[in-house]
C-alpha cells in the first residue's frame, strides 16, 4: 500500500516496521511511554499527550484513526462523534483488541485446560475489575453502534507470535482487574498469580514445553474497520 503525505493518528499498538506502509505518523497516548520506540519505527514521527475524548486535529484531517485494545476505556458518546469529526471523507477508523495470549498448543485436551485456567482466574478478578468497561471487550464490541457508514466486523483474527510461557504470565499480571485487586490485597493477588503461573507450566509441561523454551504464542483479535464516506454527523 502506498501513501502520499498522509496523516495517521494512532493509539496503542503499531506493527514493528509501520514506515512500509506510512510516509507520515503522529502518534497520540494518553501517556508517552513509547515515543523512542516510535522514533526508531515510524518515519517522520510526531508525538503528544492526548485525551481521547478531544484529539487535537482539525475535522476532516485524518485519514486513519487506531484504538488498539483501548476503545473500552474511553468516554463513546464523546469519543465516537470526535473520531469521525478528525476523520476526512473515506478516512478509516480501526478499532481492534484481544482478551487473553495463550500458548497455541496441539493438543485439544491441554488447550481446554489453558481455556478453563483464564476462566478461572477471571472469575477471581471479577469483583476488582471495571466491570461496564471490560464487559464491552468482552462482547467483542457487539453493543457499540459505529457513527460510520460503513462498518465492518472481523471477530477472529488470530495473531501467533514466538514467545515463553512467563510472557503470559506477565501479561496476565498487568490486567486492571489484577492490579486493583492487589491494591486491597497484595498477599491474595500474589497467590492468585502463582497459581497460575504453575498451573500453565504444569499444563505446558504435559505437552512438553518449560518455561525456558522459546514457543508459539497467540492472541485472537477482535477487528472493526470503519469508513466514513460523507461529510457532517452521521445520521
Amino acid at each position: 500500500m502506498e501513501a502520499y503525505d498522509p496523516r495517521y493518528v494512532i493509539n496503542g499498538s503499531l506493527p514493528p516496521h509501520p514506515q512500509t506502509y506510512l510516509s507520515s505518523s503522529i502518534f497520540y497516548d494518553q501517556e508517552i511511554q513509547m515515543e523512542s520506540w516510535i522514533s526508531e519505527a515510524v518515519i517522520h514521527p510526531q508525538g503528544g499527550a492526548s485525551s481521547a475524548e478531544k484529539l487535537p486535529f482539525e475535522e476532516g484531517s485524518v485519514q486513519l484513526l487506531s484504538a488498539a485494545t483501548a476503545l473500552h476505556w474511553f468516554d463513546l458518546d464523546t469519543f465516537l462523534p470526535e473520531a469521525r469529526r478528525v476523520l476526512c471523507v473515506n478516512g478509516v477508523m480501526a478499532v481492534y483488541g484481544y482478551l487473553n495470549m495463550k500458548p497455541l498448543l496441539n493438543d485439544p485436551t491441554k488447550a481446554a485446560e489453558v481455556d478453563e485456567l483464564f476462566i478461572k482466574y477471571n472469575k477471581v478478578l471479577e469483583p476488582h475489575h471495571v466491570v461496564s468497561r471490560v464487559s464491552l471487550l468482552h462482547n467483542r464490541y457487539k453493543d457499540v453502534e459505529f457513527p460510520f457508514e460503513e462498518v465492518n466486523r472481523y471477530p477472529d483474527v488470530r495473531c501467533t507470535f514466538e514467545g515463553k510461557l512467563p510472557d503470559i504470565v506477565n501479561y496476565v499480571s498487568t490486567w486492571s482487574g489484577y492490579q486493583n485487586f492487589k491494591k486491597v490485597d497484595s498477599k491474595g493477588a500474589e497467590e492468585l498469580l502463582d497459581f497460575f503461573r504453575k498451573r500453565l507450566y504444569e499444563i505446558a509441561s504435559a505437552c512438553n514445553i518449560s518455561p525456558e523454551d522459546s514457543t508459539t504464542l497467540y492472541r485472537d483479535f477482535q477487528l472493526i474497520l470503519c469508513r466514513k464516506t460523507q461529510d457532517g454527523p452521521f445520521v
